[in-house]
């Protein structure tokens, strides 16, 4: 027989709002935690979780509390999320050929298996073809994953989209993407503390990549650092089979610049796929990586930078992470439709060659 002060078992000094002091956030995210809602971010889930266990606060069981919903996603409708490649890119090609894209895909999965949500792909080649999935109205919300860097169509901002990994600046809907400036600024740094009295950013030529080099160049040049930006379309070859270092380029470009360059040099390689090819061609101009030349490779795409024989300093872009926070996002966008659009950008990480 249960006694009449039996809810009371379940009741403590400590509430909510003292864990909500002690973490230094809303009670509001107190009761999410509590709740497993998907909405606070892992390494702040932890942070209140470690404040929880310490205060001793034991919430009662969920059928015991008050004001708690029977279904905690009352705006949902179909319960499902589609994923759209957008470009000419498919799923054979992400995994073959960009690893950092399937990174981005199961941070997506780890974000939305907990959620029992139906998770469906769709890929599309043309600006027409999203719009008609878009219009189709059998998912609460899509994630679009840009595989080309093909500019987006403006009425995005009528669906509930997040778009992901990349993006054109104008667009008016949610974007979770790296910071390529914070990308290019953690080379120059990197270099400039190994003592590079001249340093070039090479790579291919799209939005993303000029931002990580123009950022690079700046932070070098404010201290009298020679800096060179190499970005060529053609310095990556690729296609529906396809993705690789135009070698021969890169050695066309690179090897009169280091004919005339003060040692040491310092190499940023704006994308992973790059840098065994910049590997090869150093080898042949006797120059010996971490002596007299030092790079830094961006992206941390481990199958092309594990086969190098010395390991470069690499920029992790944190692409899993930006996938599962691509997926919190579309659903802060369905609670609250008429917010303002967001950029978030991901802080990259410095990886140095001694896993520093």
């Amino acid at each position: 027989m249960k006694s009449s002060n039996d809810t009371d078992t379940y009741k403590d000094q400590v509430t909510m709002a003292d864990i909500a002091a002690r973490a230094g956030v809303a009670v509001s995210t107190v009761s999410r935690v509590i709740n497993r809602s998907p909405l606070v971010a892992p390494a702040k889930r932890k942070e209140i979780e470690v404040v929880i266990a310490e205060m001793g606060y034991r919430p009662a069981p969920l059928e015991k509390r008050k004001g708690i919903r029977k279904d905690p996603w009352p705006w949902i409708r179909h319960h499902a999320f589609k994923l759209i490649l957008f470009g000419q890119y498919d799923l054979h090609w992400i995994t073959n050929h960009a690893p950092i894209y399937s990174y981005a895909l199961h941070g997506v999965e780890e974000a939305t298996s907990p959620l029992g949500f139906r998770r469906d792909l769709e890929r599309v080649e043309t600006e027409s073809e999203l719009l008609k999935v878009l219009e189709k109205g059998d998912a609460d919300g899509f994630l679009v994953l840009n595989t080309g860097h093909d500019p987006l169509p403006d009425k995005l901002s009528q669906f509930p989209v997040v778009t992901f990994m990349g993006s054109h600046d104008h667009l008016l809907c949610d974007r979770v993407l790296p910071d390529a400036e914070r990308a290019g600024y953690l080379a120059a740094k990197y270099l400039r503390g190994k003592g590079c009295r001249y340093c070039i950013a090479i790579g291919g030529d799209t939005s993303i990549y000029r931002k990580r080099a123009e950022a690079f160049s700046e932070a070098l040049k404010a201290y009298n650092i020679d800096v060179v930006e190499v970005l060529d379309a053609s310095i990556e070859r690729g296609g529906p089979r396809l993705h690789q270092a135009n070698r021969s380029l890169i050695s066309a470009h690179v090897k009169p610049l280091l004919a005339k360059a003060a040692k040491p040099v310092g190499i940023f390689s704006v994308a992973d796929v790059i840098t065994p090819a910049i590997y090869s061609e150093m080898k042949d101009v006797g120059f010996t990586i971490g002596s007299n030349l030092h790079v830094v490779s961006c992206n941390n795409e481990r199958p092309y930078l594990d086969p190098l024989d010395s390991a470069p300093a690499v920029i992790d872009t944190q692409a899993d992470y930006i996938g599962q926070r691509a997926v919190r996002q579309l659903l802060r966008r369905l609670e609250s439709p008429d917010s303002p659009y967001e950029k978030i950008l991901i802080q990259p990480k410095l990886i140095e060659p001694n896993g520093d």
